[in-house]
């Protein structure tokens, strides 16, 4: 329906004007072939002690690791040797779909770079945790909830990331995810491969008391380190749901890291602004491998009395290798070597095997029984 009245000028022209008044009061129909409404979504859910973040709804999870995901989000911090802290405190547990993660370090670093930040649907900051979790006096969780994909069909979805500084980074991945009434089965792969630079340049004192002149040691350094890393991550599921209130699963995890450190460290001393002493150069080459092979299945019943039951049997393996040659040099005043070269070589390896890891789960009524942790 258009109802109108619309008043124009026809034209001028003497200084003299000519109006004209247009009836538009006729009736048209119009037939709209879609109509689209849309607002904005904020990814953020904040509650009292838990802040909720949607990776789906957000921008940040477009691309990209978990390891960068998490840097983003507010009060997580994460340092370089796998400390990870919220909001201040440390002693941080992830997990991964409500299961523990047993990794720490810069192996669990290394895990979270591996792991596309696509596959995830939700971040879950807890700082005051329910039941459900193991609190352990004041520890604070970070929940990683991987997407599931309920709309029966066939979705591939490719994403890949590029960074360019100094040196180049980039990280790939694709999903595939199928469904269909009863089955669900997901398998998601990524590439991630580059280069991180850390230059630092430092200056310190060192003397018996707090004379900082003349009288005071110098010693100037200046560290560059060059880490070059490759990895490669897959993860596979299957669930079957025969109805309702049941639901059998498992799923298999493989990640495998290498990553090449390249260090090189000269270090002067002085006596004065202008005297040199001496100075000490080092060369290091570290490389670690770390690999990660876990594996497990679970079965969840939906009782009639509201109640539900879960199990879950876990297996996770790690194992890990360093090889690390290192070349120390002294040298004098007019640059000269003071005694020979140093040279260290070394090799460690481990493995660590948990199983089973077993969790038998009952809620009911808000109360909850757990089978202790059984680890070899």
């Amino acid at each position: 329906m258009q109802f109108a009245a619309v008043l124009f000028a026809c034209g001028a022209a003497y200084g003299e004007t000519n109006f004209c008044l247009q009836d538009t009061s006729a009736i048209k129909s119009i037939r709209l072939s879609e109509v689209e409404v849309s607002r904005r979504v904020n990814p953020l859910k904040i509650a009292p002690g838990k802040l909720t973040y949607q990776v789906t709804k957000g921008s940040a999870g477009s691309s990209g690791s978990a390891l960068e995901l998490l840097r983003r989000m507010p009060g997580v911090t994460i340092l370089s040797n796998g400390t990870i802290s919220l909001n201040g405190q440390a002693g941080i547990q992830l997990l991964v779909d409500g299961k523990t993660n047993f990794m720490n370090g810069e192996n669990l670093i290394n895990f979270l770079a591996s792991m596309p930040a696509s596959s995830l649907d939700v971040v879950e900051l807890i700082t005051q945790p329910d039941a459900t979790l193991d609190a352990n006096g004041e520890a604070r969780f970070i929940n990683l909830k991987q997407a599931i994909r309920k709309a029966n069909g066939l979705s591939v979805s490719v994403a890949t990331n590029a960074e360019q500084g100094k040196y180049s980074r980039t990280y790939q991945n694709i999903a595939v995810t199928a469904n269909t009434s009863k089955w669900t089965t997901s398998h998601t792969y990524s590439y991630g491969e580059g280069t991180e630079l850390i230059d630092v340049n430092s200056t310190r004192y060192i003397s018996r008391g707090t004379e900082m002149g003349s009288n005071a040691l110098r010693l100037d350094m200046d560290a560059i380190r060059k880490r070059k890393y490759h990895n490669h991550y897959y993860n596979g599921t299957l669930d079957y749901t025969p109805n309702d209130n049941v639901k059998i699963g498992g799923y298999v995890l493989i990640n495998n890291h290498e990553r090449t450190k390249q260090e090189a460290v000269r270090s002067q001393f002085f006596y004065s602004a202008s005297q040199l002493d001496s100075s000490i150069a080092t060369a290091n080459i570290l490389k670690h491998t770390f690999k990660n092979f876990s594996t497990g299945a679970h079965v969840t019943l939906q009782l009639a009395t509201g109640s539900k039951w879960e199990n879950y049997v876990d297996r996770q393996q790690f194992r890990q290798a360093e090889t690390q040659d290192q070349v120390l040099d002294k040298f004098g005043t007019d640059g000269s070597a003071i005694t020979s070269q140093q040279q260290l070589r070394g090799e460690t390896g481990g493995r660590l095997q948990l199983q089973p890891y077993n969790r038998n789960t009952c809620l009911t009524s808000g109360q909850m029984w757990r089978l202790p942790l059984e680890e070899n």
